[in-house]
């Protein structure tokens, strides 16, 4: 079987489990889609407040086109879809069995790049843009569970989907970064007088 082959066939299969999960997602998705779209138009009118103050700042598109990416990913759980696809070319491909030493390394790179991103954003001068250490952060936390459920480990996606208050840890962690992104850019909106 050639890699054309191979990947249609993933393509393939992955559809019938991607569908219905999409089918059977509910309210959660969309209103969440909706407050990274709400965050990213935030973003946005920062990173204009910013420019309008004679401090353009680029990180305040660049959050608005991350946010917007992460709001399709979540309505349309197309991580899902890339995990079945995937798995699909991993069985076909021979190495499923191996697919443990790849999800290690993602979850080391994840946590080395959370490290740095702690790192660069606690150790910002005071005249760094206002806000942007509590919007990386916020992409750090919303990014890295992306990242990680798309890795899909089965303790990482036990510990997502483990209930805390009622509600996934998943969920709650989305709403910290989400949160965190809130702060960030009502900050940067602030500075800059509006």
């Amino acid at each position: 079987m050639d890699s054309t082959d191979l990947w249609t066939n993933a393509w393939t299969a992955a559809l019938p489990a991607w569908q219905a999960a999409v089918r059977l997602s509910g309210w959660h998705p969309v209103a969440t889609a909706m407050a990274h779209a709400a965050l990213a138009l935030l973003c946005l009118a920062a990173g204009r407040s910013a420019r309008a103050s004679g401090t353009p700042n680029p990180t305040w598109p660049i959050a608005a086109g991350a946010l917007l990416l992460l709001a399709v990913n979540t309505l349309f759980a197309l991580d899902l879809l890339g995990i079945e696809v995937l798995r699909g070319v991993a069985r076909a491909s021979g190495w499923y069995a191996a697919r443990r030493e790849v999800q290690a390394v993602v979850l080391v790179a994840i946590g080395l790049a959370a490290v740095a991103v702690w790192t660069i954003t606690r150790h910002r001068p005071a005249s760094a843009a206002p806000g942007t250490p509590w919007l990386m952060a916020g992409l750090a936390v919303l990014s890295g569970l992306a990242t990680l459920r798309l890795v899909s480990l089965h303790a990482t996606d036990e510990l997502i989907n483990s209930r805390l208050a009622g509600l996934s840890l998943g969920r709650l962690v989305d709403a910290l970064g989400l949160g965190l992104v809130a702060a960030g850019a009502w900050r940067g909106l602030r500075a800059a007088g509006h």
